[in-house]
């Protein structure tokens, strides 16, 4: 009898394959902590270099908003100077304009190469040695009265008013310009026909101009006349019809605010240019002597130093020929304002002759 070993044994043998090495699992597993620990580390230095970059553009962006309320204080400061004193002398923006509202900048203007351009040298305290902007203007001179709309206003002066209406495209191209800054004009020894101490009171007749002033009364008829021009230190007001003036110049200086009650009309444009030129110092106020029909039409090239216009209620539109500058620092009128340019066909007066500054752009300098 044949002894069978399997016959005795009730469990299956023991299966004997080989056991992977140990040495092998823990390389296996130092390759993986590898790898996971070198995507952590780039994953971190990624995020280490994006919230850097984001704090750099943060600060930069920054610096760029501060740099642009620079350039406005800047602008101003450098309106109180003539443009001689601009192209000939290295003028440093005071201190106490900058440092309550811009603290650590310095401002410096510099007479560019060519004659026709400024340069603003920029630094700040934090980078003055790696780091500075350049910018540029250049002066453009110009008459009041060849630009149809001029906002003086610095921080409207790129925005077209609201209401504001062109007649004619090619007058809005005009006024879309790069914004203009007027500088301070040089002394003029202007030569008056006539000056007048205190308020006045102005007749605008079909044949003639009349001034009142308390008891007195001067009358200038337009066949006597070859051009007017007078000046008057304090307040003003215009009644009449704007359009009457038989082609000759009249040129108005006034110290102080005018007011204007003219009469309402149902036409709109009167063909032939303007002959008046008015230079307001202060405000400027328009009425109406009349409700029938509330339009009125104003015939001028009118340069309002301080303020814009005032426009009464009442009024519900205006046409305006000629040219306006004033400060509109709310960039909108309340009711249409129809703007026809008319280009003056003799040569305007010379206290209109200004020259601005005009901005052509800022420039990021590594030192």
């Amino acid at each position: 009898m044949k002894y069978r070993l399997s016959e005795h044994i009730s469990t299956p043998l023991y299966d004997l394959k080989p056991k992977p090495k140990s040495g092998l699992v823990l390389i296996s597993t130092l390759i993986i902590m590898a790898i996971i620990s070198t995507l952590l580390l780039q994953w971190y230095q990624n995020e280490i270099q994006y919230r850097l970059q984001a704090q750099v553009s943060l600060e930069y962006h920054s610096l760029l908003q501060e740099l642009e309320g620079i350039l406005g204080q800047s602008i101003i400061s450098l309106q109180n100077y003539s443009d001689s004193e601009l192209r000939q002398n290295n003028i440093v923006i005071p201190n106490s304009e900058l440092q309550s509202f811009f603290p650590g900048w310095v401002v410096q203007s510099i007479p560019a190469k060519k004659a026709s351009f400024l340069k603003l040298d920029v630094t700040h305290h934090a980078f003055s040695q790696t780091h500075k902007f350049d910018v540029l203007f250049h002066f453009s001179s110009y008459n009041l009265s060849d630009i149809p709309f001029l906002n003086l206003s610095l921080e409207n002066s790129a925005v077209l008013p609201e209401n504001l209406i062109f007649p004619r495209s090619n007058d809005q191209k005009l006024t879309i310009e790069a914004p203009r800054f007027p500088l301070k004009a040089p002394p003029l020894n202007d030569s008056f026909d006539h000056v007048f101490q205190g308020e006045v009171q102005i007749a605008w007749n079909e044949d003639n101009i009349t001034f009142f002033q308390k008891s007195d009364e001067l009358i200038f008829p337009y066949h006597e006349i070859d051009g007017l021009s007078v000046q008057i230190t304090g307040n003003a007001s215009i009644t009449g019809d704007l359009t009457h003036s038989a082609g000759k110049q009249i040129f108005l200086k006034i110290i102080g605010n005018l007011n204007f009650k003219l009469p309402s009309k149902s036409t709109e444009f009167s063909e032939p240019p303007p002959h008046l030129f008015l230079h307001v110092t202060e405000k400027v106020s328009v009425q109406t002597s009349s409700s029938a029909h509330p339009t009125i039409q104003i015939s001028g090239y009118l340069w309002i130093e301080n303020g814009c216009l005032d426009i009464h209620a009442s009024i519900q539109s205006i046409y305006w020929t000629g040219s306006l500058a004033c400060h509109l620092t709310s960039a909108r009128f309340s009711h249409p304002f129809y703007l026809l340019h008319a280009q003056y066909p003799h040569e305007p007066p010379a206290s209109f002759d200004r020259v601005f500054l005009q901005f052509n752009g800022v420039q990021s300098v590594d030192l």
